[in-house]
């Protein structure tokens, strides 16, 4: 297994550690940042590179397929014009003025202990399996194994017609086996997934299974299909309207877009629900969405893309 660790400083100092898990027969992905997983990829053969942010800065990890292996970058990306970047710039050529420049590097690190790094990532994506989806017949010593030998499928869900608090999940594996069963949930609490958002019949997750014992799975409502994406994109759309009726629908729009853009999708939640409170929305709610949007260079960004028509 490839494992790879850069150290990136932030314009305000801020350590941030990222690294890289490449499974080398498998082919499976994993980056991390500050503890945290940010990518999960799976049966990754040929070169490809992974976006994200740390700290509103856009971020690039390349791979590089090699005549041997593979190669790794670490990229800071200040050239993408992004609404971001824009705001960047524009302090960056305000400190110029002021006689400072501002240093944004990277330092190339191997991190060393491999049986350490192996149980920091199975500890990780324990974690991050357990706060985004659901397992079925998985223990969790069998992780590792699971992770190697896993296949992704796309699992389409069905709200009962009958029984408000129960969903029907189905998907098929490469052999064409059916695998479908019941996910029921707390019928005193709102239909929600552990990711903040409301299921809709006809959502549709990445499930991972193991083809010797496709019924031992793990269906991640971390990884919404293309168009259960659209749908939160919707619904956000149609909640900042309706919360900000004075506002135009092409504002709303291009607030929703922008969060998703900058963000990631997964804050539409806060846009959803910012008219709730905690209790039965733990994980997006009204303090969550004046958490976000109080955020100061996502304000920048809403405030020059965004304006009052």
């Amino acid at each position: 297994m490839a494992q790879v660790g850069w150290v990136f400083l932030d314009q305000s100092g801020g350590k941030h550690r990222i690294g890289l898990y490449h499974g080398e027969d498998s082919g499976h992905v994993v980056i991390h940042c500050n503890l945290r997983i940010i990518q999960l990829d799976f049966s990754v053969k040929d070169s490809k590179t992974y976006t994200f942010f740390i700290e509103d800065e856009l971020c690039e990890v390349r791979m590089f397929k090699e005549k041997v292996g593979f190669s790794y970058e670490f990229f800071v990306d200040k050239k993408t014009d992004t609404p971001l970047n824009r705001v960047r710039k524009k302090e960056l050529t305000r400190d110029r003025k002021m006689g400072a420049g501002v240093i944004i590097g990277f330092l190339l690190i191997v991190i060393g202990g491999s049986a350490g790094l192996m149980w920091y990532n199975k500890i990780q994506v324990a974690k991050r399996m357990a706060r985004t989806g659901i397992s079925f017949a998985l223990d969790r010593s069998e992780l590792a194994a699971f992770l190697h030998q896993a296949v992704p499928a796309e699992a389409a869900i069905r709200l009962s017609a009958s029984e408000p608090n129960k969903a029907i999940y189905r998907f098929q594996t490469a052999d064409s086996v059916y695998v479908s069963g019941e996910l029921v949930f707390d019928k005193n609490k709102p239909l929600l997934l552990s990711t903040g958002f409301p299921l809709h019949d006809g959502d549709a997750f990445q499930v991972l299974y193991l083809p010797s014992r496709p019924r031992s799975f793990y269906l991640d409502f971390g990884r919404p299909s293309e168009p259960t994406q659209r749908t939160y994109l919707e619904h956000a759309i149609a909640a900042e309207q309706a919360a900000h009726p004075n506002a135009t629908k092409e504002k709303s729009n291009c607030i929703a877009e922008m969060v998703a853009k900058i963000r990631g999708w997964e804050q539409l939640a806060s846009i959803i629900y910012q008219n709730q409170t905690p209790g039965n929305y733990p994980a997006a709610n009204q303090v969550t969405y004046e958490k976000m949007m109080g955020d100061r260079a996502l304000k920048q960004i809403l405030q020059t893309n965004c304006p009052n028509q």
